[in-house]
């Protein structure tokens, strides 16, 4: 569970009884047989950290930047991934992560003709509820 503000993420991480992977701490070390769930930071577990051990995200906080979106799926959606695909959910829950959700479509897509790089938002099956 992927969230940006720490109000939501201790919440989150109080009601399921998970650990909060907030600033300083690394969600890589995390042992998904121990761990099922992880609440992690969009920030401080953005880069860098190797999550593919875990096969589905949730994404509470959306974030309004087509990079960051990729970075936040690339922590599952990886060398090393032994599931066939990844689920990613996105909880638009407000016409402001709408928005956010939008612009990060945008973005990724400018990205893609920008570098010639594939982002994971243009070619993931996108269901909307």
């Amino acid at each position: 569970i992927y969230y940006e503000h720490t109000a939501i993420g201790e919440a989150v991480a109080r009601l399921g009884g998970w650990t909060m992977y907030g600033q300083g701490m690394d969600a890589s070390s995390a042992d998904k047989n121990k761990e099922p769930v992880l609440v992690c930071s969009i920030h401080a577990q953005l880069e860098g950290k190797n999550l593919q051990a875990w096969d589905r995200l949730l994404i509470v906080s959306v974030p309004a930047n087509g990079a960051t979106f990729e970075q936040v799926i690339g922590r599952i959606h990886r060398p090393g991934q032994l599931a066939d695909e990844v689920v990613v959910d996105v909880y638009l829950h407000s016409r402001e992560y709408e928005r956010a959700w939008e612009q990060s479509l945008i973005d990724a897509k400018r990205l893609e003709e920008r570098d010639g790089q594939v982002q994971k938002l243009n070619f993931a099956t996108k269901l909307i509820d």
